[in-house]
């Protein structure tokens, strides 16, 4: 359902393509030369020229030959609030098989890239808080219509003051930088000297989505896939496409708006060659759980991705496998190393020399010391302690609050303060 204010901008811009017909002052830009520049400026985000391209607020579609000029042969997809937009756009561009345009906006989902040319602009006579809303609104619109990334331009509040018009919008480029970076994750680029009194404002940059966007499939459906999701898509940079598990476990077909796909077919839907993937198992039966999952990932051809929270505290180089994540307030001491398919959440303290092995779980706010080594496939509680220099054997499971002092032998229990060995070894424990 459009909004008020798209219904006033629909009636604006139809006005201004009745009056000066499919030419740039038709889209109420004054310089043909203004649009060229704001154009190339926009596709500088497409590193892909075979990808699918969305134009949210596509006018007559003058993005459309700009973009085929340039080398793009995928799919281009426009869309607009004003139907007469549209009409114009399918009459110019007949000819163009692979060109869609509606006033529907769903009609750029699933667009590998999506961009918006002078949409926050022209706010008539709306007000300023009405406004900001539409347009961050529209920004997140933005972000779940695009498959890879994304970008638009805004007038910039640093025009000179003398040239400013009452009905047109004028932001401040920190503010919607910070904005996108604590909304959307640190990988966002700005840039404000490409000689129009505006800026242009991608995410992902093209370097950060070879680095980190790309796509991803969560195997698990419980609380720790649901949290793995909002740190990897809003800190981590990657995009959720989907949830994964084995087909007998599947009681639902979509979570959190991705579809859950059994693991059995999942090749076939979301290939290893375009998806990596996470495995956000939890330490259930200490961890061989989710070192199955590991193994059958790996073995499918995935690439299992790994995590470190922005808001981690981490000296030096830091060694860690894949499939590990890191929450937030951790903090990691120069040489320290972490295994592969590891977790550390929230709080932990690892200290210096350490040694954490693999297909472990750590639970919040253990205290980790000096040159300790953690070996493969152990569990370690809530506020445990363990002393510097100790080794803690594999398949151990160290209590919430325990404080360990000695060396722990494989398949361990330990409680207490300080901890004591408990008569039942790891192996015949129930609840873990």
């Amino acid at each position: 359902m459009r909004t008020n204010v798209q219904d006033k901008v629909a009636e604006y811009y139809s006005q201004k393509l009745s009056e000066h017909g499919a030419t740039p002052r038709g889209v109420d830009c004054n310089l043909g030369d203004s649009q060229a520049v704001r154009f190339r400026e926009l596709l500088r985000l497409c590193d892909n020229t075979t990808a699918s391209l969305g134009d949210y607020g596509c006018g007559y579609g003058a993005l459309l030959p700009v973009a085929r000029q340039r080398g793009f042969t995928g799919t281009f997809r426009g869309y607009d609030v004003a139907m007469p937009m549209i009409d114009a756009a399918k009459s110019l561009h007949a000819a163009d098989n692979l060109a869609q345009f509606d006033t529907v906006e769903t009609v750029l989902a699933g667009s590998a890239y999506v961009v918006a040319s002078g949409v926050f602009n022209v706010k008539l006579d709306t007000p300023i808080v009405e406004w900001e809303v539409y347009v961050l609104a529209t920004i997140d619109r933005l972000y779940a219509l695009s498959e890879v990334a994304f970008a638009f331009n805004c007038l910039t509040g640093y025009s000179d003051a003398d040239r400013k018009r009452p009905d047109l919008y004028y932001l401040d480029p920190a503010m919607l930088f910070d904005h996108c970076v604590r909304r959307f994750g640190r990988h966002v680029q700005l840039s404000h000297d490409y000689g129009l009194y505006e800026f242009y404002d991608p995410r992902p940059t093209p370097t950060a989505r070879n680095l980190a966007m790309k796509k991803l499939v969560i195997f698990g459906t419980g609380d720790f896939a649901r949290v793995a999701k909002v740190y990897l898509e809003e800190d981590g940079g990657y995009r959720v496409a989907a949830f994964t598990a084995h087909e007998k476990y599947i009681a639902a077909t979509k979570m959190l708006g991705c579809p859950i796909v059994p693991f059995e077919q999942l090749v076939h839907q979301y290939p290893p060659s375009e998806y990596a993937m996470f495995a956000a198992i939890g330490y259930s039966r200490l961890n061989h759980a989710r070192a199955e999952v590991y193994d059958a990932a790996k073995a499918a051809g995935y690439e299992l991705v790994r995590y470190i929270c922005s808001k981690a505290v981490v000296w030096g180089d830091l060694t860690a496998g894949d499939n590990v994540f890191v929450f937030e307030n951790n903090v990691i001491q120069p040489y320290a190393t972490i295994g592969y398919d590891t977790i550390l959440w929230s709080g932990n303290q690892i200290g210096h020399d350490a040694i954490i092995g693999n297909h472990c779980f750590l639970a919040s706010h253990v205290a980790v010391s000096g040159h300790v080594t953690v070996e493969d496939y152990c569990f370690i509680g809530v506020n445990a302690t363990i002393r510097d220099g100790i080794t803690i054997g594999a398949g151990s499971v160290i209590g919430a609050g325990a404080v360990i002092t000695k060396h722990v032998a494989p398949g361990s229990v330990m409680k207490g303060i300080p901890a004591t060995l408990s008569p039942i070894p790891s192996h015949l424990l129930k609840a873990i």
